[in-house]
C-alpha cells in the first residue's frame, strides 16, 4: 500500500493532528491505496485543523479512465502446456498457411496474417477451455446436489459413495483454478520461495508500487497528477527526443572519411551478406528465456520455442525474402516502450526514465542472428579503449586501465585531469543518416545495409505510462534499446569521436607518448588529459563537429572533471574564473566504482560504503519467511553478485578483517540469527559435495585476482594496462605469471615493478602457484626455463613462434629425439647454437613430466585459450572459486558415515549421482 499524499507532494511537510498537551504537530492520518489505484488518483490534500484537533484530508479520485489504456495480451502457458490443444492449433495453422502461402500476396503480408490469426486461435482455445471446464464444474455440483438430496431421502449408501466420488473430480477442476490463481498472481512460494528463482527474487525487491511513475514535471516546471496529463507530458518529451533535428554541418561524408579509418575484410562482409540458414535460427530460439514480456503481437518465446519445427522453415522464408529486398511485416514497424527509472535519478523528471522498446519476438530473432555474425568479428575493428558490448572484453580491465592512469598521474606529478562526459540519451539520439553513411564505409554489404534501412525508416511507437498508453509518435533517430544490434551499431558510431581524441597530437593523453586518452562502455566516456583546462577548447571542439555529424550532443552541466596535481587555490581559480563549464569534482563515479583522485581511498570509497549496503539490505531480508537454504539462495542471488562486482573491479589489496566482517553478517544471516549448528567447515562446501554452499568469500576474492593470471597466460587482449608494467621490465605479463615457478632465486625484476595492482595479483599468485600449477608445467614458456641460454632468447624467440614451439608441451618428442632439434632449426640458427639447446633440452627432459596428466588450473588455461571471444573469460571467476573451494577443503567421511547407517556400500558413481541430484519439491 502506498501513501498517496507523500508521493504526490515530495518532501512537502503538512500537518494533520495538534496535541493541545504538548504544543507539537504530526501527521497521522493516511490515505493508503493499491498500485492499481493510482492512475485513477487526482490529487490528494490536508486542510485546515480547525473545528477538532485534526485536519480534513481529501482524495480526489475518477472512476471512469479518460485515457487510452494497455491490455497486455500474451500467449497463456495453460494452453501451451496442453498438448492436445498445441497439436490442434498446429494442424490449424498449417492448413491455414497452405491456403494463404500462393504467391499472390506478400510474403510479410502473409506473415502477418498468420500471427492474426494465431492469436485468434489462442484466444478461442482458451475460450473453448474455459467454457467446457465451466460447464463441466456446474454440471458435477448439480449431480452432486442430486445424490445428496437422494441419499438424504433414502439413506442410500451407494448414493452417498458416488457423491464422494463426484466431489473428488470437482475438487480437481478446483486445484486446477487454484493453481492458475498461483501462477498468475506469482504465489508459489511452496515450490519455488527457498531456491534460486524469480520468485524469491521478485520477494526480496522493493515493492512493485515504487516502479509506478506518480508526480511528473513538464518542461516549464508545472506538476502532471492525472494520468491524462502525465501521458501528454511523456508524449511531448519523446516525441521531441526521437524527432531528427536538420544537420547544419554539410561535412558527414568527410567526417566520416576522416576518423572512420577502419573497413571490413571481404570475408567478414561476406558473412554478414549470407542468407540466413535454419540452424542459425534453431540456435538462437533455443537461447531464447521464458519470461519476458512480448512486443505489440503478444507472443513470446515460449510460443516461439514451442512450434519451432513448425515455424523455423518459415522464418527461413521470411528472413531470406527480407534480405533480397522485400518488405518487412508492417507489425514490426510498431513496438511499445516501456520506462524504467535511473538508479539515483529525480523521478518527477521525464528525462530521468531510460526508454527500452519492446519489439516483436520475430523481429528480434532476425537482428539476433545479425548481432551474432557482427560479434564474431567485430573486436579485430574496434580499439581497445572501447569495452562496451565488444565480445571477449571485460568491464573490469577498463576500470583497471582508469586506475592504471591515476597511478602514473601520480607518480608523474604534473598537472592532469579525468574528465566523465554525459552524452544526453546517447542511443535515443543517434542520426539515422549519419548512420547509413557510417555502415557503409565500415564496409558493410547492401544486403545488411538493406535490412538496417527497413527496421529504422518508417517506425512507430506508443509510451506505456502505467496502465496508460500514448498515441503513437514517429521514430526518425535513435538505435532502439531493447534491440539486439542496437548496441553494436552504437559502438561503431562512437568510434568516431574516440578517433577524434586519439589521432588528435594536440591532445595530450596520460602514459608514454600519452597514448591513454580516452576509455569507452557503450555511451560512458572517460578522456584522461594532462594540463585538461588548458585543451578543454579543442575538445570542446570536437565534440560539437561529433555531435552535428551523428547527433549525440554531450551535457556539460552533467558532465564532471577530476583535477590532479592542482592546489586548492588552483581549483577555486579555475571555478571563479569560469576557465572550465564543467563541474570540478573530488570524485566522480564510473562503471558503478566510486573514483577519487588518490588510489588509497578505493577501499573507503567502495568496500565500505558497500558493507554498509550489506548490513542495510540484510536487515530487510530478515523480515522474509525463508528456510535455511531460502536465505544461502538469497545471498547468492542478492548479496554475493554486488560483492563479487567490487572484487572483479578493484585489483587492490582488502583487508582481511573487512572481508571477515562480511563473512560475518552474511553467516549470521543464514543461520536466522541465531547460533550456528554446523561445523565450518560445512558451510562452505558445495552442495554436491555435501555442504551448504554459502559463500567463501575470500576465496572469491582471491579467485576474481587470479582470473587475471589466466588472462595474462592466454593472452586476453584487454589487459594493455597490465602489459605496459609488464614492458618497463622488459618481460612480458605471460612470463611474470609463470618465472616465479622457474627461476625463485631471481626476483629482482619483482623490485623494479611500481604497479601496486600487478604486485596485489602476484603476491595471491604467490600463495597458490604451489597448489594449482606443478614446478615445471607443460604450458611453461620455454624462453624462461631455468638455464635456456641467455643468448638465445631474443634471437629465436620469433622463429620458435613461427615454428609452434614456445611452450615446454611442444617440445616434448624433441626431448625424446635430439636429432629433432637439429633437423628443425639447423637452417635458422648456427650448430653451436644448437648443440647449446641440445645441452638445455637434455636438462629440462631429467625434471620434466609430459606424460603426466595436465592439474584443473592447466586445463583452464589450456581450454580458454583455443576458444575466441566472450568464450575465452565466460564463467573462469565461478571455476576458479570451485576449484580453491575443493583445495581449500579435504574429503569428509560422509559417504562412510551413510554406509554404516544404511549398512550397505554405495557405488561411487550412484554417489556422485545422489550428491548432484536436485530434490524439487511439490505440492500434492
Amino acid at each position: 500500500m502506498i501513501d498517496i499524499w507523500r508521493m504526490l507532494k515530495g518532501n512537502e511537510k503538512r500537518f494533520t493532528f495538534h496535541s493541545m498537551a504538548h504544543q507539537n504537530f504530526s501527521r497521522i492520518d493516511y490515505f493508503f491505496v493499491s498500485p492499481n489505484m493510482l492512475p485513477k488518483i487526482v490529487d490528494a490534500g490536508i486542510g485546515v485543523i480547525k473545528c477538532s484537533d485534526h485536519a480534513l484530508i481529501s482524495l480526489d479520485f475518477q472512476i471512469k479512465k479518460d485515457y487510452k489504456t494497455y491490455k497486455n495480451w500474451k500467449v497463456g502457458n495453460a494452453i501451451l502446456e496442453n498438448n492436445k490443444m498445441v497439436e490442434k492449433i498446429a494442424k490449424e495453422l498449417g492448413e491455414i498457411w497452405e491456403i494463404n502461402d500462393n504467391n499472390q500476396s506478400s510474403y510479410a503480408m502473409v506473415w502477418d496474417t498468420m500471427k492474426a490469426v494465431t492469436r485468434g486461435l489462442f484466444i478461442k482455445e482458451a475460450c473453448n477451455l474455459k467454457r467446457e471446464q465451466e460447464v463441466e464444474r456446474k454440471k458435477l455440483e448439480l449431480e452432486i446436489q442430486e445424490l445428496e438430496k437422494r441419499y438424504v431421502k433414502d439413506k442410500d449408501k451407494q448414493s452417498y459413495l458416488k457423491a464422494l466420488a463426484k466431489r473428488k473430480e470437482l475438487e480437481k477442476y478446483n486445484l486446477e483454478k487454484a493453481q492458475r490463481d498461483l501462477i498468475y498472481t506469482k504465489r508459489e512460494y511452496f515450490e519455488y520461495s527457498n531456491r534460486n528463482s524469480k520468485m524469491l527474487a521478485r520477494a526480496a525487491q522493493d515493492k512493485r508500487s515504487k516502479n509506478l511513475i506518480g508526480t511528473i514535471r513538464d518542461k516549464w516546471g508545472r506538476e502532471a497528477i492525472s494520468m491524462k496529463e502525465k501521458l501528454a507530458v511523456f508524449q511531448e518529451f519523446y516525441q521531441k527526443l526521437y524527432t531528427a533535428v536538420d544537420n547544419p554541418n554539410n561535412r558527414i561524408e568527410e567526417v566520416i572519411d576522416k576518423y572512420l579509418k577502419i573497413e571490413l575484410q571481404e570475408i567478414d562482409k561476406k558473412s554478414m551478406e549470407q542468407l540466413v540458414s535454419e540452424k542459425e535460427i534453431e540456435e538462437v530460439i533455443d537461447k531464447l528465456k521464458g519470461g519476458k514480456t512480448p512486443g505489440m503481437d503478444g507472443l513470446g518465446p515460449e510460443y516461439y520455442k514451442k512450434f519451432k519445427l513448425m515455424l523455423v522453415p518459415k522464418f527461413k522464408e521470411l528472413y531470406n525474402r527480407i534480405m533480397a529486398g522485400e518488405q518487412i511485416p508492417p507489425s514490426w514497424q510498431e513496438s511499445r516502450i516501456i520506462l524504467i527509472l535511473k538508479p539515483n535519478k529525480d523521478p518527477t523528471d521525464p528525462g530521468s526514465y531510460r526508454p527500452i522498446s519492446l519489439i516483436n519476438q520475430d523481429a528480434k530473432i532476425l537482428t539476433a542472428i545479425m548481432a551474432k555474425r557482427i560479434n564474431s568479428f567485430i573486436y579485430n575493428y574496434i580499439q581497445k579503449d572501447q569495452c562496451g558490448f565488444i565480445p571477449g572484453r571485460n568491464m573490469s580491465n577498463l576500470v583497471g586501465r582508469v586506475l592504471n592512469i591515476i597511478h602514473k598521474i601520480k607518480g608523474k606529478k604534473s598537472k592532469a585531469g579525468i574528465l566523465a562526459l554525459d552524452i544526453f540519451k546517447a542511443f535515443d539520439c543517434v542520426s539515422w543518416t549519419a548512420l547509413k553513411k557510417i555502415l557503409e564505409k565500415f564496409g558493410l554489404g547492401e544486403r545488411f545495409r538493406g535490412l538496417i534501412d527497413k527496421l529504422y525508416s518508417t517506425n512507430y511507437a506508443a509510451i506505456q505510462v502505467n496502465d496508460g498508453l500514448t498515441e503513437k509518435i514517429r521514430l526518425t533517430r535513435g538505435t532502439r534499446q531493447g534491440c539486439p544490434l542496437s548496441p553494436t551499431l552504437f559502438a561503431i558510431v562512437i568510434e568516431i569521436l574516440a578517433n577524434m581524441i586519439r589521432e588528435d597530437t594536440n591532445i595530450k593523453g596520460i602514459g608514454r607518448e600519452g597514448r591513454y586518452k580516452i576509455c569507452l562502455f557503450a555511451d560512458d566516456t572517460l578522456l584522461s588529459l594532462e594540463n585538461p583546462i588548458e585543451q578543454l577548447k579543442r575538445i570542446e571542439t570536437h565534440l560539437t563537429e561529433f555531435g552535428e555529424v551523428t547527433g549525440l550532443q554531450v551535457n556539460w552541466n552533467k558532465s564532471e572533471i577530476l583535477l590532479f596535481n592542482y592546489t586548492k587555490e588552483e581549483e577555486e581559480r579555475i571555478r571563479e574564473g569560469g576557465l572550465c563549464r564543467i563541474k570540478i569534482k573530488k570524485s566522480i563515479k564510473y562503471l558503478g566504482i566510486n573514483i577519487s583522485n588518490e588510489i588509497g581511498n578505493l577501499e573507503r570509497d567502495n568496500i565500505i560504503r558497500l558493507r554498509k549496503n550489506v548490513k542495510d539490505t540484510l536487515a530487510k531480508f530478515t523480515k522474509l519467511k525463508l528456510s535455511w537454504f531460502g536465505r544461502i539462495a538469497l545471498i547468492k542471488m542478492k548479496i554475493l553478485p554486488k560483492i563479487n562486482f567490487l572484487f572483479r573491479m578493484l585489483p587492490i589489496k582488502i583487508s582481511t578483517g573487512k572481508i571477515t566482517n562480511w563473512q560475518n553478517m552474511i553467516n549470521t544471516f543464514c543461520n536466522g540469527n541465531k547460533r550456528a549448528r554446523i561445523n565450518k567447515e560445512k558451510w562452505y562446501k558445495i552442495q554436491k559435495n555435501g555442504g551448504l554452499g554459502i559463500p567463501n568469500l575470500k576465496l572469491y576474492y582471491m579467485a576474481n585476482q587470479l582470473r587475471y593470471i589466466i588472462e595474462g597466460i592466454i593472452g586476453q587482449e584487454d589487459l594493455e594496462w597490465l602489459e605496459e608494467e609488464s614492458k618497463d621490465i622488459d618481460m612480458k605479463l605471460e612470463n611474470i605469471f609463470f618465472i616465479g615457478k622457474t627461476r625463485n632465486s631471481e626476483k629482482k625484476w619483482y623490485n623494479k615493478i611500481g604497479n601496486p595492482f600487478l604486485k596485489n595479483i602476484l603476491e595471491i599468485w604467490a600463495k597458490y602457484e604451489e597448489k594449482l600449477i606443478p614446478p615445471i608445467s607443460p604450458l611453461t614458456p620455454v624462453l624462461i626455463t631455468k638455464n635456456f641460454p641467455m643468448n638465445l632468447k631474443r634471437e629465436l624467440e620469433r622463429t620458435f613462434k613461427e615454428k609452434g614451439m614456445m611452450k615446454l608441451k611442444d617440445w616434448e618428442s624433441k626431448m625424446k629425439n635430439l636429432g629433432e632439434i637439429r633437423n628443425q632449426l639447423s637452417g635458422s640458427i648456427g650448430w653451436y647454437k644448437v648443440l647449446q639447446l641440445e645441452r638445455w633440452a637434455r636438462e629440462i627432459r631429467k625434471k620434466y613430466k609430459g606424460d603426466r596428466e595436465l592439474t584443473k588450473f592447466e586445463k583452464m588455461i589450456s581450454q580458454r585459450g583455443g576458444r575466441e571471444g566472450k568464450e575465452r573469460t565466460k564463467g573462469i571467476t565461478s571455476d576458479i572459486y570451485k576449484l580453491l573451494i575443493d583445495k581449500e577443503q579435504e574429503q569428509d567421511h560422509l559417504k562412510e558415515m551413510w554406509e554404516l547407517d544404511c549398512n550397505k556400500e554405495i557405488h561411487p558413481q550412484i554417489w556422485k549421482e545422489m550428491l548432484n541430484m536436485r530434490i524439487l519439491k511439490t505440492c500434492l
